[in-house]
């Protein structure tokens, strides 16, 4: 008898805590839908804004690929310490993007269809040649904070001269990270090269400045003043400007070279 009258005495206070509290609970939820919705709201406004804008530009950057939610009009990304596998993957669910970095130095091997889309790479690596990388590389611009010496620069000018590379590829930058690195004065020593003649020949290598943009080149890079050039196959050419900590490499058609069909 005790126990009944404690669980109706329980059942009592217990619903009229409900009642008081009931109402309260309601307007939370309702707080919290609000404020979910507006969210959505806000996001799918910016998402939208990206996407219609000219200026704008949508960047992603992530360590792990698990964690990222897809976004359209995705236009630049980094993506830190991943495989070629999901490089490729997120290249492919991002068919918007026009800038990548990528960082670390883990391997990298892209198929042939990978990064054909993209204009701009970037690669912010340590131990790998920029060769290893650039064997599979089908973009247009490549700029590589790395290393590299003169036999890696060797191989790099003979893997383009036997067509080795993308017929994409129009302009490579390496860029020495270790301060105790330098290219040295006699790097292009026994190559049969030519002087840039500015008086029949571009003054500046014609480089887009959104490009420039997402690369954070300043127009000084695509000074020829001083280039060297050799001629390639397929009706390219091949000019190059170094000093000790940058060594640039700009791909021509021969035909927008020379002023007069004589040159040719």
């Amino acid at each position: 008898m005790l126990l009944k009258r404690i669980c109706n005495e329980f059942r009592y206070r217990c619903s009229e805590q409900i009642d008081i509290i009931f109402p309260g609970l309601c307007v939370m939820f309702l707080l919290c839908l609000l404020i979910s919705q507006f969210y959505l709201e806000l996001h799918n406004h910016i998402i939208d804004l990206f996407s219609k804008s000219i200026n704008w530009k949508l960047t992603v950057s992530m360590e792990e690929i698990n964690c990222y939610r897809q976004l359209p009009s995705v236009k630049s990304a980094k993506l830190i310490n991943v495989r070629d596998k999901i490089v490729t993957d997120f290249v492919s669910c991002n068919p918007d993007l026009t800038k990548l970095s990528l960082v670390g130095d883990q391997s990298i091997y892209f198929s042939e269809m990978g990064l054909i889309n993209i204009r701009n790479v970037e690669f912010i690596v340590t131990k790998r040649s920029f060769t290893q990388y650039l064997q599979y590389f089908r973009a247009t611009n490549a700029v590589f904070f790395s290393s590299g010496d003169r036999i890696e620069v060797a191989l790099f000018i003979r893997d383009w001269f036997n067509n080795v590379y993308s017929e994409n590829l129009r302009f490579v930058r390496i860029l020495q990270t270790r301060t105790y690195e330098r290219f040295p004065n006699n790097l292009l020593y026994g190559y049969e090269m030519k002087e840039w003649d500015l008086s029949r020949m571009p003054k500046k290598f014609p480089f887009s400045k959104e490009d420039q943009e997402e690369l954070h080149l300043n127009e000084e890079l695509f000074s020829c003043d001083g280039a060297k050039y050799f001629e390639g196959p397929n009706g390219k050419l091949a000019s190059i400007r170094f000093d000790s900590k940058q060594f640039l490499f700009y791909v021509w058609d021969k035909q927008d070279v020379f002023a007069s069909k004589e040159d040719l």
